[in-house]
């Protein structure tokens, strides 16, 4: 990790310190995701919609805030997903002026819809309050570059018109609650600070952006949050823009509830501390099942193939759902018996050898990259990961790469092309392409 991201998580650690919980029945792992710090996390009881994954950014108004805050949040969703849910430690203003955020969401996106393997469209991302604000301008940022989009949206507590316009801040009830409007200034401000920063800009304004074409959106309200009225307002726009949009309203909580657990933040002369009121709101379970039962709406739960059983062709056998390159002694005849479950990938094998002897093995891993041992004290491994649409898989002797396959589908699943390589009995590197067109059948 850079010294500079380093550094500011552990600020933010220090600021964040009584909020950071470790939840029961989830864990907790820190990554790196093409630069930008993430943390995973996943139920202990294991993952059973390996899928689907959420991306979930935390608030903070682009100057406060980490992953680990958002740990309550998280540990709901893959509890109650049974999914993975990454949350990244986006850089944050002043020092890293805007649109650093922006761009560092828009990578870790990118990450999973390429090298992390899931399909965009079960690819769910989420936020609250600024993060909120991320969340619409990460799908809209996809959507200007050309890239498929995400398949639906949860945002809680959304900020989003960084110019100050929002009605709901100078109502002096919600003024008395964890955020004030002297709070939001001093975090527009200090945005704003780094020069050359439009209020208006769309990307942390979303009010103001063209939201045609965005998937489905629910947006969560606290109805003692001066940041309320971004909600509707966005919600207007986007159902104008033809988005569906499910709009919620929660009377009797504050900013970020889902968060905070049994913190609150109190004014005392002119300072803002945190302290433990004792109780956390009910509406933090309630508010998180809503959003898990969105996603079933809209992204369901993707289905996986069952067990498939082919014969041999070959050096290397291409599956519905798999590549996989066989080395060494290539069977003459044999059968490879495949099953996915919950996104482990589980092999038998059954084969004669050309000298008529009967073999069999069996071994699995995960769909994840990770190398995996052919069978206890070979010196070869495998790994396979999912690419969008497609799936990848190495092999490797004695930790050098000797073989690799490649398979990618069309949007209507009707062309199928392959890539192959490796080195071939005499040593010699090979690479092969096909394309293939899927019988009716």
């Amino acid at each position: 990790m850079k010294p500079e991201l380093a550094e500011q998580i552990a600020r933010q650690e220090k600021f964040f310190a009584q909020l950071i919980a470790t939840p029961e029945g989830a864990t907790f792992t820190p990554d790196e995701l093409d630069g930008v710090p993430v943390e995973w996390t996943s139920a202990s009881s294991g993952i059973s919609n390996p899928m689907i994954v959420v991306l979930y950014l935390h608030g903070g108004g682009y100057s406060n805030g980490l992953a680990q805050w958002a740990r309550r949040a998280s540990s709901r969703l893959a509890q109650g997903l049974g999914c993975r849910v990454v949350a990244p430690d986006y850089r944050l203003a002043p020092r890293f002026p805007f649109p650093a955020a922006h761009e560092d969401v828009l990578t870790v996106y990118r990450w999973l819809i390429g090298t992390g393997g899931y399909a965009p469209q079960n690819v769910i991302v989420g936020g609250d309050s600024a993060g909120g604000a991320l969340t619409l301008s990460l799908m809209a940022d996809a959507r200007d570059a050309g890239l498929p989009l995400p398949g639906c949206g949860l945002i809680n507590s959304l900020w989003a018109d960084i110019a100050m316009n929002t009605p709901s801040l100078d109502d002096p009830v919600k003024n008395r609650y964890d955020i004030r409007r002297s709070v939001v200034e001093g975090l527009s401000s200090t945005l704003l600070s780094t020069g050359g920063v439009d209020p208006y800009d769309p990307r942390h304004s979303p009010v103001y952006r063209d939201l045609r074409g965005l998937p489905p959106l629910l947006i969560q309200a606290a109805g003692r949050d001066i940041c309320h009225d971004d909600s509707v307002r966005l919600a207007a726009s986007a159902k104008q823009a033809g988005v569906t949009v499910k709009v919620t309203e929660y009377a009797d909580v504050e900013h970020i509830w889902i968060l905070n657990g049994t913190h609150r933040i109190r004014y005392s002369n002119d300072s803002v501390e945190w302290y433990d009121c004792g109780v956390e709101p009910p509406e933090a379970v309630s508010a998180i099942d809503e959003m898990c039962d969105f996603v079933r709406v809209h992204v369901g739960t993707a289905r996986e193939p069952e067990t498939i059983a082919l014969r041999h062709a070959g050096t290397w056998q291409l599956l519905p759902e798999l590549c996989l390159y066989q080395s060494g002694d290539v069977p003459r005849d044999g059968i490879y018996v495949i099953s996915l479950q919950s996104g482990r990938v589980e092999f038998s094998i059954e084969w004669t050898t050309r000298e008529g002897e009967q073999h069999s093995a069996a071994f699995g891993g995960r769909i994840d990259g990770s190398r995996q041992p052919v069978a206890a004290g070979s010196p070869a491994e495998f790994s396979i990961q999912r690419s969008g649409e497609s799936l990848d898989s190495t092999v490797w002797l004695n930790g050098n790469r000797i073989a690799y396959a490649q398979r990618r589908v069309s949007d209507d699943g009707a062309l199928l092309s392959t890539i192959q390589g490796g080195i071939d009995p005499s040593g010699n590197p090979y690479r092969n392409f096909q394309v293939y067109r899927r019988s009716a059948e």
